[in-house]
């Protein structure tokens, strides 16, 4: 006898199936009342237009009138899946503190950095001073100095992380990829004002350098 023929009545996209940063895959639903079942545990999914905490004891009381001797479990989405975030969520919480971390040594050290620069390029400042620059013209030439450095460094970042993430996309929350340019842009901007705010101090010793004193010491 052959097998009744099926009829497709819609195609739906790939569902995740075990953790939040694996790759959809492809799915197949069948009409539970058209096919042989006899699995121990059924689970339905039901979406609603008000707050889903507030469904769970009519839809309790619906599956009772359904089948009494049923053992039915209700509960909300996110409490049925919330152990698959806990990757994410600890993920974040890590990488987020690493991430701070690494940004403030990142200051530190260019205000470092700077701030020896000015030093060392204060007779070089003075004569600039002596001949007729402005002090605008040498908080332009550090802010600059700064900029050439902070741009140098966050490109070399934003090559290898863009290398580095793949093997975190486990971690990543959905719709957020490893190569994410929204991410990278938002980065880089935090970057350049990192390297602003620790620029201000040596800029500021750069415009107070008395160009008479400096060269008399040098």
């Amino acid at each position: 006898m052959a097998a009744a023929p099926y009829r497709i009545v819609g195609v739906v996209e790939g569902t995740k199936t075990i953790t939040i940063g694996e790759e959809p895959q492809p799915q197949l639903y069948e009409p539970l009342g058209q096919i042989d079942n006899d699995r121990l545990r059924i689970q339905f999914v039901m979406r609603s237009a008000i707050p889903p905490a507030l469904q769970l004891d009519a839809v309790r009381r619906m599956l009772h009138r359904i089948d009494p001797m049923a053992g039915a479990e209700v509960e909300t989405m996110y409490s049925g899946i919330g152990l698959a975030f806990l990757p994410s969520q600890v993920g974040a919480v890590l990488l987020g503190s690493i991430g701070v971390l690494g940004l403030l040594l990142a200051t530190v050290g260019l205000y470092g950095v700077m701030g020896y620069s000015v030093v060392r390029r204060t007779r070089e400042i003075s004569i600039r001073i002596a001949i007729g620059a402005t002090r605008r013209d040498v908080s332009r030439m550090v802010l600059l100095d700064s900029a050439r450095l902070t741009l140098a460094g966050s490109a070399i970042g934003l090559f290898v992380a863009l290398f580095l993430t793949k093997p975190l996309a486990m971690f990543l929350v959905p719709g957020l990829k490893p190569a994410d340019p929204l991410s990278f842009g938002a980065v880089l901007m935090i970057m350049i004002l990192t390297g602003a705010l620790a620029a201000w101090g040596p800029v500021r010793r750069a415009m107070g350098v008395d160009p008479n004193t400096a060269l008399r010491y040098e």
